[in-house]
């Protein structure tokens, strides 16, 4: 509760400066609170309210960013076609990023989504280019999960041979 009144207070002051990058990352932060609240609702009305400032302020890069996790709350909620949209519009909009670490989640993310439903191919594809993102960036945490993720949809396309080295070097991660 205390989070969400400095955070509210942050909004209401950014809003007065007309600090539009800085009001579009609070209505974000807003979000996710609410998100890790489970409260899926407010989460994407804040979510919502955030891209619809970036949109208009031409920033692809925060919009990006946002869909991934009004993705994230559209796959908790299994709304799996709209999670599936958000995730393709986040990975679209950052195409230009230049770390590609926020794009390299997207990526797995929406991999994640496919492993959810069972199409385990299309995840796998997911996860082959959100690992060479994340080496790319050096993300250790990013890379442990892809491996993992990947040795999985191995499995259940029934290729375990091909997972074994694949969920073992997950496992030099741990």
């Amino acid at each position: 509760q205390k989070a969400m009144l400095k955070v509210q207070s942050a909004l209401v002051l950014y809003q007065k400066a007309d600090n539009l990058k800085k009001e579009i990352h609070t209505l974000y932060l807003q979000g996710m609170i609410h998100g890790d609240r489970s409260q899926y609702t407010l989460a994407k009305e804040k979510y919502f309210a955030a891209i619809h400032l970036a949109e208009a302020s031409k920033d692809s890069l925060s919009e990006g960013a946002i869909l991934n996790s009004v993705g994230l709350v559209h796959k908790w909620l299994t709304n799996y076609q709209q999670a599936e949209t958000a995730f393709q519009r986040s990975i679209a909009l950052l195409a230009n990023e230049e770390f590609g670490f926020r794009r390299a989640m997207s990526i797995s993310n929406l991999g994640a989504l496919y492993t959810e439903i069972g199409a385990h191919q299309k995840a796998l594809e997911q996860f082959q280019q959100s690992r060479a993102l994340f080496q790319k960036v050096d993300s250790e945490w990013g890379l442990k999960a892809d491996l993992g993720n990947m040795g999985y949809s191995l499995t259940q396309l029934n290729q375990a041979e091909e997972a074994m080295p694949l969920l073992e070097e997950n496992l030099e991660y741990a």
